[in-house]
């Protein structure tokens, strides 16, 4: 039997991409002539970025929109922004930043494999943060709610990083999700590598999914053993590696295919994101 690893601090994996996204998306965008081939091929070669400490997956798609750290730092400034604009008119909102929120961050669709998480968590479901918590009990009136509202609408600050996370909440992520072409026959061999392994320890998978039979029903202290297991058969079979490849050439497509549209919002979101950088500097001191 395997043991486990105690090298549970593995560094994250990141991609190598030798020109910005920006740059790589201009060149699709104005077509594969012999003149940009270097850059439409570097785009067809950029790889996902796996982070084991934190249980973060980002595709290549992510990084030629908004990765988690850009569109959360938008999202911190969009909501301190709005608390600042609110409080000026007698409302109380309080900024949230989610920007180490695990709860979203984390990758969980292809069940446990951060070692990191593996060893906090076991097979639970990571907690939200107490910040997040206090914020989704935070009531407001319909009047509180209205003047939030006209925030959005004409508070120029506001407006700003509202519309990036507007535009990429309801246009570019539910592009991506609508048109990526799952395929089942690869996803399956990747994970059968894995269950071929748990197998190998004497571990069984309940039918389709990443969840050894029994988990529910075990203490704390043995999810989180068998977690560990989990892990080390992931990473002996290279699963993750193979699993945000296939991912990528899943979205590949559309992603190339739309490489003009990108280009427009990464025009708009980069100034947005450097404004929001200096907001956040601002607020925290």
């Amino acid at each position: 039997m395997t043991s486990i690893s105690t090298a549970r601090n593995r560094p994250a994996l990141r991609s190598a991409v030798a020109v910005t996204p920006t740059l790589l998306l201009i060149a699709l965008a104005s077509g594969c002539t012999a003149g940009n081939t270097d850059d439409a091929n570097s785009l067809e070669n950029m790889t996902p970025t796996i982070n084991y400490e934190d249980g973060s997956l980002e595709t290549p798609s992510d990084q030629l929109t908004l990765t988690w750290d850009e569109e959360t730092t938008i999202g911190y400034a969009l909501s301190i922004a709005t608390s600042q604009c609110a409080g000026a008119r007698g409302v109380t909102y309080s900024p949230y930043d989610r920007r180490d929120e695990l709860s979203e961050k984390a990758y969980t669709e292809a069940g446990v494999w951060s070692p990191v998480l593996a060893a906090r968590f076991g097979y639970e479901t990571i907690p939200d943060t107490e910040a997040k918590e206090s914020v989704i009990g935070e009531q407001l009136s319909e009047e509180d709610v209205e003047v939030l509202r006209d925030c959005a609408m004409n508070d120029s600050s506001v407006k700003l990083f509202a519309d990036i996370e507007d535009d990429y909440a309801n246009r570019i992520v539910p592009g991506i999700v609508d048109n990526t072409v799952v395929n089942d026959e690869a996803r399956e061999s990747i994970r059968q590598t894995w269950v071929d392994c748990m197998g190998d320890e004497g571990i069984s998978i309940d039918d389709d999914s990443f969840i050894p039979t029994g988990v529910g029903s075990m203490s704390e202290e043995a999810s989180i053993e068998m977690a560990l297991k989990d892990v080390d058969c992931k990473e002996s079979t290279g699963f993750m590696e193979a699993w945000a490849t296939n991912l990528w050439d899943e979205q590949k497509e559309y992603v190339i295919q739309h490489a003009s549209e990108y280009q427009e919002f990464r025009s708009r979101a980069e100034p947005a994101l450097e404004e929001a950088r200096h907001v956040i500097t601002n607020y925290e001191g």
